[in-house]
């Protein structure tokens, strides 16, 4: 229950810093290092709306509410862009990004990213998003030659939650398909998640399949809805 209140705690002061921090809609700034100063506005309501940068405009959308405002952000400190993140901070902390370069003549759209990216300054963003009882975390990395965020693929996300309890017997397996049956975890057991493969579920959690590590340390494959079915310990946000 304290890592519950805690993760909860951590959440909503990430919320207050992205709502507050977020919140320009005028300013002023050299967004493609021509010596000239970019006149930035953004107009709109929660969900719709226009980014102007000198008198171009490009219209954008959300589909949650709570748009903030922008902010301007460099996700490479050694290129000559600076870019324009606009944010909304949608229903249970579901934060977006809508994000643009300008290169003088027209705002290009690069990436919509949810739900807490961090920009380094290196050309590599990292995104964390919350999956019920952990934290999955994607990699963007800036092409050079578009100048768009391109989602780095991986064969599976790392998990690393321990102390899950076993309440009812189930199989894991040793093939992702779910069709060889590799041994069965006894009942009151003690199991650690490690990695989860996301990619053909259609982002549907309970189609999620999971790597699991038993107390015997046999690893096998198991998927999301049977493992929370016959298991406790899970934390989950509130």
């Amino acid at each position: 229950m304290k890592f519950i209140h805690f993760l909860t705690v951590i959440l909503f002061l990430s919320k207050i810093t992205y709502s507050q921090y977020y919140s320009k809609h005028n300013a002023q700034a050299n967004l493609n290092s021509d010596n000239i100063v970019d006149k930035i506005k953004l107009t709109g309501d929660d969900m719709d709306y226009t980014l102007t940068i000198n008198g171009i405009s490009i219209r954008g959308e959300f589909d949650v509410e709570g748009m903030t405002g922008f902010e301007i952000i460099d996700i490479d400190k050694n290129d000559f862009f600076k870019e324009i993140a606009v944010h909304a901070s949608g229903p249970s902390d579901d934060d977006v990004f809508n994000i643009y370069w300008f290169n003088g003549k027209q705002i290009i759209f690069m990436k919509s990213i949810g739900q807490s990216p961090t920009f380094n300054g290196n050309g590599i963003v990292y995104n964390d998003s919350w999956q019920g009882f952990w934290l999955k975390r994607d990699k963007y990395h800036l092409s050079k030659k578009t100048h768009k965020l391109n989602l780095v693929p991986q064969f599976a996300y790392y998990v690393g939650v321990k102390d899950i309890t076993v309440k009812d017997w189930f199989s894991i397996y040793s093939d992702k398909a779910l069709t060889k049956k590799f041994a069965t975890l006894s009942k009151n057991s003690k199991i650690e998640i490690l990695i989860c493969d996301t990619k053909n579920s259609n982002n549907e959690y309970n189609d999620y399949i999971y790597l699991v590590k038993s107390k015997s340390k046999l690893i096998g494959w198991v998927k999301s809805s049977i493992l929370q079915k016959n298991c406790t310990g899970f934390n989950y946000a509130d």
